[in-house]
């Protein structure tokens, strides 16, 4: 009977075995805790690209919106750019008109 364990040896060897299998299972639950699903990962990746898209569509709206209004803008600017234009005319007009009547006038009174 000397090569078999007594029954205390017995204990104190499942008791080690015990700690060990409880420290192994500390550790992968410490593991499985960072882990994440596939399916976890894809759900949260599909919605970052879906706000991604709506934030560009949204982006392309309002380039779009800006866009216009640039074009509006600029239409404007060329339409008091002739206005402007017109305006200076008349007042070229309206100041030289009477100096050529009058040279004229004075012309045709001497006799010219």
């Amino acid at each position: 009977m000397p090569d078999e364990p007594t029954m205390w040896e017995l204990q104190r060897t499942f008791e080690a075995g015990h700690r060990e299998l409880s420290a192994d299972i500390a550790q992968l639950n410490t593991r499985l805790d960072a882990f994440v699903l596939r399916e976890v990962y894809e759900a949260h990746r599909l919605a970052d690209e879906r706000q991604r898209e709506a934030e560009r569509a949204a982006a392309d709206q309002r380039y779009n919106a800006m866009s216009e209004q640039l074009g509006q803008v600029r239409s404007q600017v060329v339409d008091l750019r002739d206005q402007v234009r017109k305006a200076g005319w008349t007042a070229i007009s309206s100041f030289l008109s009477p100096i050529v009547v009058a040279v004229v006038l004075a012309f045709v009174l001497r006799g010219g």
